[in-house]
């Protein structure tokens, strides 16, 4: 699966990988926000965060396990104008 980000349409757009690499249209999820600059996926695959710059947010999402397409969850954090999304892991 192939995610990229729609800054003009507010939207991640979601592809498929076919075997001989063609891409194939599979979700658009609103991004929560204007402006989706970037997104991460966690390392477990289970969230990814985006960050609306222009809407001054980042949104988390949910990535469902089966299908891999993000669902907005909780409360977007306000911040300003995010152009970056890092995550850091530290050890337990």
């Amino acid at each position: 699966k192939i995610s990229e980000s729609n800054q003009g349409g507010r939207c991640l757009v979601e592809f498929d990988v076919g075997s001989d690499g063609k891409l194939t249209p599979k979700a658009r999820v609103a991004s929560g926000g204007k402006t989706p600059r970037q997104f991460r996926i966690d390392e477990t695959g289970r969230f990814l965060f985006v960050g609306n710059q222009t809407s001054g947010s980042v949104v988390t999402m949910t990535v469902d396990a089966q299908t891999g397409v993000p669902t907005p969850v909780g409360t977007p954090l306000a911040v300003s104008g995010p152009e970056f999304v890092g995550l850091v892991y530290l050890p337990p």
